[in-house]
């Protein structure tokens, strides 16, 4: 319980420091996600079940503080959650590079099914700037970001309270 409730506000606070600062901070009409670059250190370090988990909760808290289709970033952080959990057991992690270069294609991979959904939605924008453009800073930004939040997650994965196994 102590190691989900430590989950809990960690999760927490990287929503809270998304929603009050990055959100504000706009660089050429794109912000950075901590909350999906979190997501991805993560997943990059525990166990699947465990990124899958706290990727449910960031997803839906996220969704419910952020407008746009609801539901969207819960599907996006669990499919991506679940994905780097199955691919961490099988790269080497301890390069700095690993999570800034998944950090970086994610970013497309999420960006891209962003545009697959707001065109079902028929939504009217400029794929190929936002392809060319938005999604390539976030991307840069992303992934230089990720490197702190790296070196953060790994001190969090340090402290006993994470060691114990989960009880269903």
């Amino acid at each position: 319980m102590k190691k989900f409730l430590f989950l809990f506000l960690i999760s927490i606070f990287i929503i809270m420091i998304q929603s009050a600062v990055f959100a504000r901070i706009s660089i050429m009409g794109t912000s950075l996600d901590l909350v999906f670059v979190y997501i991805i250190c993560f997943s990059l370090i525990r166990d699947s079940v465990e990124s899958v988990i706290v990727a449910l909760f960031t997803g839906v808290i996220k969704d419910s503080l952020f407008p746009g289709l609801f539901g969207l970033n819960t599907l996006i952080y669990i499919l991506i959650a679940y994905l780097v959990g199955f691919i961490q057991r099988r790269i080497y992690k301890d390069s700095i590079m690993i999570p800034s270069f998944f950090t970086f294609i994610l970013t497309y991979i999420k960006g891209f099914i962003y545009i697959f959904f707001f065109h079902i939605m028929s939504y009217k924008f400029n794929i190929r700037e936002y392809a060319l453009g938005i999604i390539l800073l976030e991307a840069i930004y992303n992934s230089i970001v990720s490197i702190l939040i790296y070196k953060l997650v790994l001190k969090f994965d340090s402290l006993r309270i994470l060691k114990h196994h989960w009880k269903f």
